[in-house]
């Protein structure tokens, strides 16, 4: 069976890299940035919705506009999250280098 453990030659797993973000001191950050995601995204999804219901042009254009808005703005309030990955990988990288310059 496999150590799911990760050594200093191995990195975490995906999903255990995007738990690390939800814990420490910018944790909080990272809650809000997914609970506004969150609103942001059953607000598409109500409008889309109200979108298909429509019977009249100037009505599905007012539901329509905003529900695409409204997703593509939930879309890059979770992608705000992947920078934040990339710079804990580059932490962890350097902090492998250290570790090896230090046995030497």
């Amino acid at each position: 069976m496999m150590d799911r453990e990760s050594t200093p030659e191995q990195e975490p797993g995906y999903f255990r890299q995007i738990a690390e973000l939800f814990r420490g001191e910018l944790g909080w950050v990272s809650w809000l940035l997914m609970a506004a995601q969150l609103i942001l995204f059953a607000a598409s999804l109500y409008a889309a919705c109200r979108f298909f219901q429509a019977t009249d042009v100037l009505e599905a254009l007012r539901w329509g506009l905003p529900s695409a808005t409204l997703l593509i703005i939930a879309t890059l309030t979770k992608l705000t999250l992947w920078p934040s990955l990339q710079a804990n990988r580059i932490i962890r990288e350097v902090k492998r280098l250290e570790e090896l310059l230090a046995q030497r």
